[in-house]
């Protein structure tokens, strides 16, 4: 328990502050270690690793230290490959290994993306690599989906999906008709976000698809402004990710005073950054957003 608990307390920190994050989250893989002996193979503590390790490995991705990410990344993926292997129907297993080939490909997308950590010269392999993921991620989903295929969050997740791979077969001029996969995400992603109860995970797939997209000619800012400003009233203006949302869709549409207005709103959530403390993405992005313009 005590161990879940520091778990939980560095997820709440994570967008904000991923370097007190990461802090919490190697206490609690410090308290999972004082588990008994007898415990330490059991599978609730192996997952609990797995996930702490995980969210430690975000952390670093959020703070651009890929270095120490990957070979994280790259232990938990064995990890929730052999508890899928040990039960190919267990449900939760497929969806943990989602999860971290998905935040895997998210960290490579991140780093190809010259606004945070990104250069001319290892851009290329970066999407290739988050590309491979991304495929990987598309086929656990579709398992998934064999088992329920009227779940809306994966369906939503395979669109996402579908997008990301899209984009960057667009970007590396893959010969392949990459527009036409990303017409298919889009279109689910639409659908499903016009919904009244559409859930802010489905509201935020929706944004990031519809303002990201390649070519650019399938983008729809106006509509990512209208599902950007429900994610904002969901969580009462007091999430910064949320206020990025927006600021990028207010941009995007050309509302460039909006935009800027919500990145400081923004960045007025996170915690004063100290002398040599690294920047992390969050504040990368709202600060880029609020100089939008000048």
């Amino acid at each position: 328990g005590l161990a879940i608990m520091q778990m939980k307390v560095g997820t709440v920190e994570l967008e904000t502050d991923p370097a007190q994050a990461l802090k919490d989250f190697q206490i609690g893989l410090q308290r999972a270690d004082a588990i008994p002996a007898a415990e330490q193979n059991s599978f609730a503590t192996l997952r609990l690793r797995a996930l702490l390790l995980r969210k430690e490995a975000n952390a670093h991705k959020e703070l651009g230290q890929y270095a120490e990410a990957v070979p994280l990344y790259t232990r938990v993926l064995q990890m929730h490959q052999r508890f899928v292997a040990a039960d190919p129907q267990d449900v939760r297993a497929l969806q943990d290994l989602e999860v971290i080939l998905d935040d895997e490909a998210s960290s490579y997308e991140d780093a190809a993306n010259p606004a945070l950590w990104g250069t001319p010269d290892n851009r290329r392999v970066n999407l290739v690599t988050a590309k491979g993921l991304l495929a990987q991620v598309a086929a656990v989903i579709e398992k998934m989906l064999k088992q329920d295929p009227a779940n809306v969050n994966w369906r939503a997740l395979l669109a996402d999906v579908q997008v990301r791979m899209g984009t960057i077969q667009e970007l590396l001029h893959e010969p392949r008709n990459p527009e036409a996969l990303s017409q298919k995400g889009l279109a689910v992603l639409k659908d499903l976000a016009e919904e009244d109860q559409a859930s802010p995970m489905i509201l935020g797939q929706a944004v990031g698809a519809f303002l990201k997209v390649e070519p650019a000619s399938l983008r729809d800012p106006h509509l990512a402004v209208a599902w950007a400003e429900r994610g904002v009233a969901f969580s009462h203006r007091k999430t910064p990710d949320w206020l990025l949302s927006l600021a990028q869709a207010y941009r995007s549409a050309g509302e460039i005073e909006k935009g800027r207005a919500e990145a400081n709103e923004g960045l007025a959530l996170l915690p004063t950054l100290q002398p040599g403390a690294t920047k992390p993405r969050i504040r990368k992005l709202l600060e880029l957003e609020a100089r939008s313009g000048v």
